[in-house]
């Protein structure tokens, strides 16, 4: 009978730790991505904050693809100069409040925030970012 005796357990179970924490911390960070249109459209990234500056377009505004078993979620901030209209594809349907797909004016930045609340139907809040002097 062979037998193996191994005596770096506590270096192993250490490393597995910090193997976990940092895959833990570097999944609940979002990335920035900086998106542009080309074309008339724009894709978005997945588990982003998606940055977009527009000036007088008319964009169609990609979501991410969709991949199975796994929930969509990203935002999406847009900066207007100028008359702009959005339009979004790329998922079934689009649930939230009347307005919530609605392109900011002239002046104003939106923020979009996308979840997928079920297999290709994206749940969407609006809001009309101010700066706040402090």
């Amino acid at each position: 009978m062979k037998m193996i005796v191994f005596n770096q357990w506590e270096a192993l179970v250490k490393r597995f730790r910090s193997i976990a924490a940092e895959t833990s911390e570097s999944s609940a960070r979002r990335t920035f991505a900086a998106v542009e249109t080309s074309g008339g459209h724009v894709h978005l990234t997945d588990l982003a904050v998606n940055g977009l500056s527009l000036e007088n377009e008319t964009v169609t505004v990609h979501v991410p693809e969709i991949v199975p078993g796994k929930a969509r979620n990203f935002v999406l901030r847009v900066k207007a100069a100028g008359t702009c209209a959005l339009s979004f594809t790329g998922c079934e349907s689009f649930e939230g409040e009347a307005d919530a797909l609605s392109a900011p004016a002239d002046g104003e930045t939106a923020v979009y925030s996308f979840t997928e609340t079920e297999p290709d139907v994206l749940f969407v809040t609006r809001v009309i970012a101010a700066e706040i002097a402090g």
